[in-house]
């Protein structure tokens, strides 16, 4: 009796004893849902650090805290026996290497945010996988698609894979329309979208009746098998889309911001604490914080080679290729840290926002980078040189300015005085704009074709623009495209301040159309800016007083304000009462009619945009404006 009371403990015991050390194996995005397990995990170390308590820490993770990240945990009496075994510096060994690590998972809240880890007991607790070993806990699938590059098309035939491009040009082959990576279908490398009759049905249900323009000069993924057609007997590498689902926008809301650690050397926009918003600038020296992701001080060099040193209390927010760190100030501390809780509602509404805009098949401008704006600005000057060919009678000639191309017959006193015109218009455009000075808004740089004379002006927009709009009552044109391009195009005639005032209204157009997005602003609006900016800016010219006094005229005659607002194009006799509208909003609040444009730019239409910045409709804006003019009842 006694023996088997022994033996019934002794299997009980070591049942106890296997059950506290059995091990899970998990995939360390899992990590939260094993809060006091004891577990096996697999991972590759993407990221080192260190916490509070001289602990350094690997990450599953590019950052501490980024979702999903789990943390391997080496205190500094472990971090002594790495030493006494030759390894020094145990958290470099371990970098961007495949570990196994075992250990009971903990759940810490540095900053306010759930991270999980294990704390290493033992050096054995963790190794390095061999390359060779294949990981157990991502097993590998026959039909899991290889991530490529579209250039890669055709050494992948035959094979599922998925790829990002931005759509480049669009074209039909028979019933089948087609999207390409690559400005041509015959481009070198270029990879092609193909669109059967079943899949555009599917699209039109879903209400996009032209999926490819609805996806052009759009950055997309799509997940396909490859292969060959040979259209004109040039090799081409081309995906079929068997369901809408196998094709998606890449969102520029989900572009991820660099650590606080990594931003030496890179080029940031610096937004201040008083309001100042600088640009372009390139961080020296970045004093870290204990806490992770955090600084006490941040050196940069600005445009012209001057070194300043900002204190963590001075700044407001530090934007690196148009991303935003989502820092905030902690007096406590005296340090500027990522605020998790400010990322999550910042990509919340850049996600919402940028759907919202793609759903109008338009789009959020994507950050241009400096290698981009050299292939802009070589394009622009093949563009110029190609003018000048065009015009071998002329003296055309280049000028070129930080943010301005220009090709003109003008003499050049003429000329640097009009330069001056549009820097000055570059900078207010970006303070109304909250866009930080130094910030370059241009594909590359804007292009601005300035003509002594009128039948010049004609010929370029007629031969050279191939413009069928009527370009022989216009005194400049603006054009904005597609693409990011902006050209302008005038002439100056026997003007002076008159020419000036068209130069700054029509690059106004331009600024505008480059900002935030490429949706279209309203007429009423657009036009009204150009001329409001413009009469601020021109001082010796009347053109903005007597269009306002036109537009009084042609009202009270009217007595109405029917269709203002929803022209496409408001007729020249109301670009006046644009402009008192423009004036009568900014004076009325100057920061909400940034928002009342933001909102129009981020996809909204324009009477909730301004509802939500002013709380009027048009019919209050109408009645205000009419009694400004001694119309009280004035209605739209």
């Amino acid at each position: 009796m006694t023996r088997a009371i022994a033996a019934t403990l002794l299997v009980m015991l070591s049942g106890l004893q296997s059950a506290a050390f059995a091990q899970t194996e998990i995939d360390p995005t899992t990590g939260l849902q094993h809060d006091g397990k004891s577990v096996r995990v697999r991972l590759t170390v993407q990221s080192i650090g260190k916490a509070a308590g001289d602990v350094h820490v690997l990450n599953s993770a590019k950052t501490w805290n980024e979702p999903g990240n789990l943390q391997i945990r080496i205190g500094p009496e472990l971090h002594a026996e790495f030493v006494k075994q030759g390894i020094e510096r145990p958290a470099f060994h371990f970098a961007k290497k495949t570990v196994q690590a075992t250990g009971t998972i903990r759940i810490r809240r540095p900053g306010g945010i759930d991270v999980p880890g294990i704390d290493l007991g033992s050096v054995s607790d963790i190794r390095i996988v061999p390359a060779t070993e294949p990981p157990r806990t991502t097993p590998s699938s026959a039909s899991e698609a290889v991530a490529i590059e579209p250039s890669q098309g055709l050494a992948n035939v035959g094979k599922r894979v998925r790829v990002r491009l931005m759509v480049q040009s669009m074209g039909r082959s028979s019933d089948t329309y087609n999207l390409n990576s690559g400005k041509s279908w015959d481009e070198p490398g270029n990879l092609q979208i193909r669109f059967s009759p079943d899949i555009i049905d599917a699209y039109e249900k879903q209400g996009i009746e032209k999926p490819q323009q609805h996806f052009y000069l759009k950055q997309v993924e799509v997940t396909g098998v490859v292969r060959e057609i040979r259209p004109g007997n040039v090799r081409v590498a081309a995906i079929d889309l068997q369901s809408v689902d196998d094709l998606t926008y890449v969102l520029e809301a989900t572009r991820k911001a660099p650590a606080v650690s990594d931003l030496i050397d890179r080029q940031i926009d610096l937004y201040l604490r008083n309001g100042q918003r600088l640009g372009e600038l390139t961080v020296t020296g970045v004093q870290t914080g204990e806490a992770p992701d955090s600084l006490s001080s941040l050196s940069v060099r600005t445009a012209d080679d001057r070194v300043r040193r900002y204190a963590a209390a001075a700044i407001e927010e530090v934007v690196v290729d148009g991303i935003p760190l989502d820092l905030s100030y902690d007096r406590r501390t005296r340090l500027l840290a990522v605020n998790p809780k400010k990322r999550e509602a910042r990509l919340k509404d850049a996600e919402e926002t940028e759907r919202r805009v793609l759903a109008l098949g338009k789009r959020i401008w994507p950050h241009v980078s400096d290698e981009e704006h050299a292939d802009w600005i070589a394009q622009h000057r093949e563009f110029i040189a190609s003018v000048q060919q065009h015009f071998p009678e002329l003296p055309l000639r280049p000028i070129e300015s930080r943010y301005y191309l220009i090709l003109t017959d003008i003499p050049d006193a003429d000329a640097q005085q009009y330069l001056g015109y549009l820097d000055t218009l570059y900078d207010e455009m970006c303070k109304a704009f909250g866009i930080p000075l130094g910030s370059n808004i241009w594909c590359g740089k804007c292009i601005v074709v300035a003509f002594q004379n009128r039948p010049d002006f004609i010929r370029f927009e007629l031969e050279m623009m191939k413009n069928q709009q009527n370009p022989q009552q216009a005194g400049g044109i603006c054009h904005g495209t597609g693409t990011g391009r902006v050209v302008i195009s005038l002439f100056k005639g026997s003007f002076t301040a008159r020419f000036a005032t068209v130069l700054v209204h029509e690059t106004s157009h331009g600024f505008v159309s480059r900002f935030l997005s490429d949706i279209r602003i309203p007429s009423w609006l657009n036009e009204g800016m150009a001329v409001w900016i413009a009469g601020f800016i021109v001082k010796d010219d009347d053109t903005l007083q007597k269009s306002q006094r036109k537009s009084i005229a042609a009202i009270r005659q009217q007595q109405t304000l029917t269709g203002f607002f929803e022209a496409n194009q408001i007729d020249g006799d109301y670009y006046g009462c644009g402009s008192a509208l423009v004036d009568l909003l900014i004076r009325k609040d100057e920061k909400k009619f940034r928002e009342f444009f933001v909102d129009l730019k981020k996809g909204y239409p324009q009477e909730n945009a301004l509802q939500r910045a002013y709380d009027l409709s048009f019919d209050d804006l109408a009645q205000l404006y009419g009694r400004s003019i001694g119309l009280p009842d004035l209605q739209r």
